[in-house]
């Protein structure tokens, strides 16, 4: 979602059980800084970070335990290992 006429924004989506589904910063209308995933019963499932709408940072992907599955790095959105 983009939001031209807002400098900071943080956008939250729920599920309709009213369980947080997913946070993100956007900063001049871009995602900026961490994005987060829960799962409905609100375990984190992803964790993300952008800078300018790109990713820039790692990105963790959990099992339902709560578990790590992956790591993957990136670098002004491209894949780096």
């Amino acid at each position: 979602m983009n939001y031209p006429d807002h400098k900071d924004v943080l956008e939250k989506h729920y599920y309709p059980n009213g369980q947080l589904k997913t946070y993100v910063f956007y900063t001049e209308g871009k995602k900026d800084g961490i994005e987060q995933s829960f799962n409905e019963e609100g375990t984190m499932i992803a964790e993300r970070y952008y800078a300018k709408d790109k990713k820039d940072g790692v990105e963790r992907i959990f099992n339902q335990k709560d578990n790590l599955m992956s790591e993957i790095y990136y670098k002004d959105g491209v894949k780096e290992r």
